[in-house]
């Protein structure tokens, strides 16, 4: 909008002067505000009714008629409002009907200005508050909110917050209910009980747990404390939060528990409350192995959610449903599962950030990886990180770590790892750490295996020589995963005799469990255990087990990352010519073996157009020609355009929605100064962004 403001500006600058020459050469491109001084010339030359009431209407973001009646004590706000526009003053109509309207963002800083410079805090506080009052009326709370706090009326915005809290926590508003809260003084949030209890959520939903017991302690929030003419809802509410602390200190059976009976006392009606609690209860299931119940949980915190249109927690439950599928060896569920909560989230929120789509693109990076998609992993894994960062969740950064640390230190960057690992560890969550540890465990195994690092053996024998089972009541899932670790590390150093004898009595509960994934990593260990000590045909015939899970959901990587004793093996191993399947999957696994750790793999290349003239994008093309350069996402997206995929392609392969890519399009255009996918492949080519 700036240069075009500009232009209107000068336009309107110019407007009744005899000497337009001479108005032009009195400022030139040494003026550091020129689009400053050109508002100025032309405000100064309104007359005092309406310079007043564009300086008063600053405050909002928006408005209408009874709006600015209410904020300027005036009545003929519709009137003036048609002058203005028919002014071209900078007024944006933002409906068809023109009801509401906005001011251009620069033309209303300025206006702000000179509101600040002209009046004092005591006056603009009351138009703040007038906004407020109006809007309250007119039923626009979150915008009220905002005036009042604005306004310096915080007894008036926590009513209203304690009103609407807990409904923007389950529509995924975590961002702006923060803001609100920081903005209101602490003694008012710590004496008002719902308050109390949304900064509570909050500091839960954002991954902070210990300063989630710290809150709950200074404030006294338990469920015996609940004041009780609050009703039920907020007692059902806080002992949910405490479920949640209880599964931070590790004790999943206790947090179970709880929510059971959360959800036998709690009222059907209460949707939000009750999709809560079955979204907790089913994390707690995964973690203790019990997937079914897992599963049933999710589904039914998602038919909550839903029937209240409490779209972040449906979402929230629908990627957690993606973690209990990858568990279950579903890794093409879990994918689907995850684009879902995205593509359903982007077109909810309007392409902005959202929670739900950080665990989404986390889970995403974990399941491209093990399918040797590195390209992609490492693309959603810096998604769900950057996302994390903004909604300001720690959970969601820790889980992008998980992947992104293993993936950087196998292709070979230490460095960005080892910092990777420190954030990872500075959390304070007594149930992630440890998984943190057995992750950078894993790592080590896996450079030891597939790269000979006898460094990382060395860290990895000092890991099982000091470590001590976490405690941590019932958590199958960490237990179970340090000791497929320990058989792991057994058979590294020599010890293929330890590895069955340690590994053996897992399988049997894996399948009973339902839980493949660790299957899958027991038959893996197991088959090589065979193998080392010198009994091919079983280890051959648990190698078959293991293709037969692994060939329908793509698994790559459990193999490869075994290293040259599993090539070994896989290549020793005769697959039967009718099991085309099997067969196919066998070469595709030995194939991996001989692509260097990052390397694209042929599943992902086919994943990407395949042009009969491969085009790649240069990012260090000197774009002198372009005011404005190409983003990342904009290169990105021109190659593949010039791939030739649709919009709707487009917007499947990046898990975007189609009105994202043509927002995308669009500003390529504009930067290029194009009006077609045509001349945009053209563009970039002659201005060597695209390289044949």
């Amino acid at each position: 909008e700036g240069w075009i403001a500009g232009l209107q500006l000068a336009a309107l600058s110019m407007q009744g002067r005899s000497d337009i020459a001479g108005f032009i050469q009195s400022f030139s491109g040494s003026h550091r505000h020129v689009f400053s001084y050109l508002i100025e010339e032309v405000l100064n030359r309104r007359p005092v009714g309406t310079l007043d009431f564009l300086v008063q209407t600053a405050i909002l973001e928006r408005f209408n008629t009874d709006l600015c009646n209410a904020v300027t004590g005036r009545n003929d706000s519709q009137a003036l409002l048609e002058k203005i526009e028919q002014a071209n003053l900078f007024l944006i109509p933002l409906d068809d009907e023109r009801k509401w309207y906005r001011y251009h963002h620069l033309f209303r800083d300025l206006l702000q200005q000179r509101l600040h410079s002209q009046v004092d805090t005591t006056a603009i506080n009351e138009l703040h508050q007038s906004a407020a009052h109006c809007l309250q009326a007119q039923g626009l709370i979150d915008e009220a909110i905002r005036h009042y706090l604005a306004g310096a009326a915080p007894d008036q915005a926590a009513t209203l917050i304690e009103q609407v809290g807990f409904e923007r926590i389950g529509q995924g508003y975590l961002v702006r209910l923060r803001h609100w809260m920081d903005l209101l003084p602490l003694e008012i949030v710590r004496t008002r009980p719902w308050l109390a209890l949304y900064r509570a959520w909050l500091l839960n939903l954002s991954g902070q747990p210990a300063a989630l017991a710290q809150w709950l302690q200074e404030t006294e929030l338990s469920p015996k404390s609940a004041p009780t003419d609050l009703g039920e809802d907020m007692q059902a509410q806080i002992m949910t939060l405490h479920a949640y602390q209880m599964r931070h200190q590790g004790q999943i059976g206790l947090a179970i528990v709880t929510l059971r009976q959360v959800l036998q006392q709690e009222t059907a009606g209460n949707y939000l409350t009750r999709s809560t609690a079955h979204i907790n209860l089913g994390y707690n299931y995964w973690l203790t192995g019990q997937l079914t119940l897992a599963e049933q949980a999710l589904q039914m915190a998602q038919s909550e959610a839903q029937t209240i249109q409490a779209v972040h927690a449906a979402l929230m439950a629908k990627s957690t449903q993606a973690i209990v599928a990858v568990a279950q060896g579903h890794l093409r569920r879990a994918v689907q599962l995850c684009k879902e909560t995205i593509q359903e989230g982007l077109v909810y929120t309007g392409g902005q950030p959202f929670a739900s789509a950080g665990y989404a693109y986390a889970v995403l990076g974990n399941v491209w990886y093990e399918q040797n998609q590195w390209a992609k992993a490492e693309s959603a894994l810096h998604q769900a990180l950057e996302l994390g960062e903004l909604v300001v969740d720690g959970t969601i950064i820790r889980r992008a770590i998980f992947g992104l640390a293993p993936l950087k230190q196998i292709a070979g960057d230490a460095v960005a790892a080892q910092t990777l690992w420190q954030r990872a560890f500075a959390a304070d969550d007594t149930v992630e750490e440890p998984y943190v540890r057995l992750q950078q465990v894993r790592t080590w195994l896996v450079q030891a295996g597939l790269q000979g690092d006898q460094a990382a053996l060395i860290q990895a024998g000092q890991w099982a020589a000091t470590d001590s089972p976490p405690q941590i009541d019932q958590h199958t899932y960490i237990a179970a995963y340090t000791q497929i670790l320990y058989g792991w590390l057994d058979l590294l150093q020599g010890q293929a005799d330890r590895t069955l004898k340690r590994l053996t009595p897992l399988i049997e509960a894996a399948r009973t469990a339902g839980h493949t994934q660790h299957l899958i990593q027991l038959l893996a260990i197991r088959s090589l255990a065979h193998a080392a000590m010198g009994d091919t045909d079983l280890a051959h015939a648990q190698l078959h087990q293991l293709l037969h899970l692994t060939a329908p959901e793509g698994y790559i990587r459990i193999y490869v990352d075994m290293g040259e004793p599993m090539y070994d093996l896989l290549e020793s191993l005769r697959m039967s010519s009718t099991d085309l399947l099997l067969a196919d999957h066998g070469k595709q696994l030995l194939a991996a073996f001989a692509q260097p750790a990052g390397a694209q793999s042929g599943a992902e290349a086919a994943s990407h157009i395949d042009s009969p003239s491969p085009i790649n994008v240069n990012r260090k093309s000197q774009i002198v020609n372009l005011i404005e350069p190409l983003s990342e996402r904009e290169l990105e997206i021109l190659y593949l355009v010039a791939g030739g995929l649709s919009n709707s392609q487009l917007a499947e392969t990046l898990i975007v929605t189609v009105g994202t890519i043509k927002k995308h399009l669009n500003n390529i255009y504009g930067k290029l100064g194009v009006a077609s996918r045509t001349q945009a492949i053209a563009r970039g080519r002659e201005l060597g962004l695209l390289v044949d």
